[in-house]
């Protein structure tokens, strides 16, 4: 037997760790397509992106033990893009302290499409599509 009446609210379901990534992913991407300067990283910063295989423990932004001026920004440990940036960008990463940037490596669902988005901008040292 069905219920009827009106309810009085709704249920949000719990975010997913893909849905959370997507989330990130669009973030990162706005801020980097962003035309007015922006917390973050400015998108003239941005030099490079290389397709990576690398796992640093944590979520959110972090710094990446052994690595001087690198960062890493995902919802897990699993990162497949590296961001190179020059001039340094310093970001600050709360009780880890401000790092001067020099690569931010972040976890994509499509990195395809990242590349495309970062061609448009402008950059040149980008891997085609099959690479990135």
């Amino acid at each position: 037997m069905a219920e009827t009446g009106t309810t009085t609210g709704t249920v949000t379901p719990r975010p997913t760790r893909a849905g959370i990534a997507r989330t990130w992913a669009a973030s990162l991407t706005a801020a980097l397509l962003r035309r007015r300067p922006a917390p973050g990283l400015p998108r003239a910063a941005v030099r490079g992106a290389a397709p990576v295989v690398r796992t640093v423990p944590g979520r959110g932004p972090r710094p990446v033990p052994g690595e001087r001026g690198a960062v890493a920004c995902s919802v897990d440990g699993s990162l497949n893009v590296a961001l190179h940036l020059d001039p340094p960008v310093r970001l600050d990463l709360g009780p880890a302290g401000p790092v001067d940037a020099t690569t931010a490596y972040c976890a994509v669902d499509h990195p395809p499409a990242l590349a495309a988005a970062l061609r448009a901008a402008g950059l040149r040292r980008v891997p085609p599509p099959r690479l990135l």
